[in-house]
């Protein structure tokens, strides 16, 4: 079993923040795409997706600091 240190706990932090970002991005570019083709349903949804995707990375670096 492997045992979690604080510097181990601040890497997997630094790792959701990074993959929820990384996640916020491609939802923006996604929503750009069906913004082009005039889906707005699909934009509002995309949007609101991609401003948790955010709001879950700054919690979780807020955490960490």
């Amino acid at each position: 079993m492997e045992c979690i240190t604080l510097d181990t706990k601040v890497k997997l932090e630094t790792s959701s923040a990074q993959t929820a970002e990384y996640i916020a991005a491609h939802i923006q570019e996604m929503a750009h795409l069906a913004r082009r083709s005039n889906m707005s349903r699909l934009v509002y949804f995309l949007e609101m997706a991609q401003i948790e995707a955010q709001d879950i990375a700054n919690q979780i670096r807020v955490k960490s600091s």
